[in-house]
C-alpha cells in the first residue's frame, strides 16, 4: 500500500478512521496504522495504561469494520501500554496515525 499509489492508503484511512467513530475512549492515546505490500494492513491501539479485556474486544470490532471494507487483506492487531511521546509512535512498521488524542507536553 502506496501513500502516493492508487489511493489505497487513503481509502484505508478512512475506513479506520470510520471504524473508529463511536469507540474512541478516554485511555486511548491513539491508533497506530502500518501496512505491509497491498495485503498486510497492520491497526495497533496505543493505551495511557495495560490493555483490559475490553481494550482488546474494541480492538477486534474496529478491525472486524476494516476487514468489511478489505476482505481479502490480512489484517494484523496490536493493543498496547506506552508512555512515549505520540511522535514515537510512528515508525517502519506503523507509519501513520488513524487518531492521536491532544496531549500537553513540555520540550522538544
Amino acid at each position: 500500500m502506496d501513500q502516493n499509489g492508487d489511493n489505497l492508503f487513503g481509502k484505508f484511512m478512512l475506513s479506520v478512521q470510520g471504524a473508529l467513530l463511536g469507540k474512541i475512549t478516554n485511555r486511548m492515546r491513539a491508533v497506530a496504522v502500518g501496512w505491509e505490500g497491498k495485503d498486510k494492513i497492520m491497526i495497533k491501539l496505543i493505551l495511557d495504561r495495560e490493555p483490559t479485556q475490553f481494550d482488546y474486544d474494541l480492538l477486534t470490532e474496529i478491525v472486524a469494520e476494516v476487514i468489511a471494507e478489505f476482505p481479502k487483506i490480512d489484517v494484523v492487531e496490536e493493543c498496547e501500554y506506552s508512555s512515549a511521546l505520540p511522535k514515537e509512535f510512528v515508525t517502519n512498521k506503523y507509519r501513520a496515525l488513524a487518531f492521536h488524542r491532544y496531549e500537553k507536553y513540555l520540550g522538544g
